[in-house]
């Protein structure tokens, strides 16, 4: 389903190798997960090899089997780096204590579709994966930071790779295609793409916090809902559509409590 036929391999991936210390910033998506098994592989080959850190944006408000899956493949990764002799440490990137989604959310931050469209008024991406990340770079002293990106994703992303990307910053795959990133997974750790096709559903499917309004977090929702096992996520599909309608202090707060009884009965 996911292995397409080739006219060209993909181009070699690219990895800073004069550094000591390199992060590979982790969601558990194909893209990130292909690239902290090729960062274990290309820094086994190095002597000394540098220090892997994968970092995973814990934001709070995963979708539970995306997150449970995200946690597993941190565990093979670090059994896959002791096996090649690599220094290895996984880090859980998380919102301050008292700065999560829900202490945004309870004081009225926008987060209706029609807001959160406007790039603007994204405000749960700065403060629930990207202050958070940087503060771990930080901790762990500045190391080369890899992304897994690449062009095939979105004209934007294409556009921004063509610029240059961020400064300081390593994209050892912009130059594949998600055919490519698939058919290596399912190559390298063909487990973990099992499970990864799975939860996914299709090849370029995206998907995000189970709280965003985006559609692909809604449309993701619904479909493991309806999959053998995890039925429960119903609901959580119609406590998302609550945390979305509600706009006065009061129904924000009813959501939360909602939320936290759902979390108690399902040990989240």
């Amino acid at each position: 389903m996911y292995l397409q036929q080739r006219l060209f391999p993909p181009p070699d991936p690219a990895f800073p190798e004069g550094e000591p210390a390199w992060a590979v910033a982790f969601s558990g998506g194909k893209d990130s997960t292909a690239l902290a098994f090729l960062a274990l592989d290309a820094a086994a080959r190095l002597d000394p090899p540098p220090r892997i850190a994968i970092i995973y944006a814990d934001t709070g408000v995963e979708i539970p089997p995306l997150r449970d899956s995200a946690l597993r493949t941190l565990a093979f990764l670090r059994e896959e780096a002791a096996a090649l002799g690599v220094p290895f440490e996984a880090v859980i990137a998380s919102p301050p204590p008292g700065r999560d989604f829900w202490y945004w959310y309870l004081r009225g931050y926008a987060f209706s579709p029609e807001a959160w469209a406007r790039m603007r008024f994204r405000w749960c991406r700065d403060r629930l994966k990207a202050r958070p990340v940087v503060a771990t770079l930080r901790k762990l002293g500045g190391p080369a930071l890899l992304l897994g990106v690449h062009a095939g994703e979105s004209r934007g992303r294409a556009e921004a790779l063509a610029a240059g990307g961020q400064k300081g910053v390593w994209y050892p795959v912009a130059g594949w295609d998600a055919a490519a990133v698939w058919e290596y997974l399912f190559r390298r750790a063909p487990g973990v793409a099992r499970e990864l096709a799975l939860l996914y559903g299709r090849p370029g499917a995206r998907t995000g916090c189970w709280v965003c309004p985006a559609r692909p977090a809604g449309e993701q929702l619904c479909r493991l809902a309806r999959l053998p096992g995890w039925e429960w996520l119903g609901e959580l599909t119609r406590l998302r559509e609550r945390v979305l309608a509600a706009r006065d202090p009061e129904e924000r707060r009813d959501v939360y409590q909602e939320w936290q009884g759902f979390v108690a009965r399902e040990r989240l």
